[in-house]
């Protein structure tokens, strides 16, 4: 689709630390609204640390990092609950309550996120379920879904507060080709109403079948690729 030039997320000579140890080393790049971006890198090359730092899971000791128009150095505590409500997080092993139905699951995310409306609240969770392709699996529990279907619930669940970024680290990790083919194809669909990607993965494949801007991650610091072979 064709995206703004406006940044949705912007980080320019950011630092973070564990302790003592640096963790993210002078990382500059931006996500402009509507973007579709690949985050590639050997395990621990910190990609799933730059995406902690977006949700302010990892603190940002310094630098410039703004994400969906807050300032993560000025972050108060307070303030994280409102900074993830602008951001769908999407990760790898589900997170899903295995003594909730699907709804319920949802449901739970909604009451924490301040809805109260039970009207406006099952008109959403019917919504996002039909977006993900998962209308008739309101009532079932997640270990009565299989691998694909609990990852779509999982974005589903994402995309309850209509997130302005989506953040996915290895969403097809763990599932069979043809499953995980299916899942991103499902986050381009999302990507084209207009809600920009950053996706981490594994799956060089998926670059070249499906292209767009791809960033890399060597030793906690980010190169921009022009072309990934």
């Amino acid at each position: 689709m064709e995206f703004s030039s406006e940044p949705i997320l912007q980080y320019k000579d950011v630092n973070a630390f564990y302790g003592t140890k640096p963790v993210l080393k002078d990382v500059s790049f931006m996500l402009s609204k509507g973007e579709f971006v690949y985050l590639v890198g050997r395990t621990g090359s910190g990609k799933s640390t730059l995406m902690k730092s977006i949700y302010a899971d990892i603190k940002v000791n310094s630098g410039k990092a703004y994400v969906a128009g807050f300032d993560l150095l000025k972050l108060k505590s307070s303030q994280v609950p409102l900074l993830r409500r602008k951001i769908g997080i999407v990760f790898q092993d589900f997170q899903l309550l295995s003594d909730r139905t699907v709804a319920e699951n949802l449901y739970f995310v909604l009451r924490a996120t301040g809805w109260t409306q039970k009207g406006k609240m099952k008109a959403r969770v019917t919504d996002v379920l039909l977006r993900v392709g998962l209308s008739s699996c309101l009532d079932k529990y997640p270990l009565q879904l299989s691998g694909g279907e609990q990852q779509r619930v999982v974005i589903a669940r994402a995309l309850l507060n209509e997130p302005t970024i989506l953040i996915a680290d290895e969403p097809t990790g763990n599932l069979d080709p043809e499953v995980a083919e299916g899942i991103i194809k499902l986050f381009l669909e999302i990507n084209k109403s207009g809600t920009a990607i950053l996706m981490a993965t594994h799956n060089l494949a998926f670059l070249k079948q499906f292209p767009a801007r791809v960033l890399e991650c060597k030793e906690g610091r980010i190169e921009e690729r022009a072309n990934f072979s």
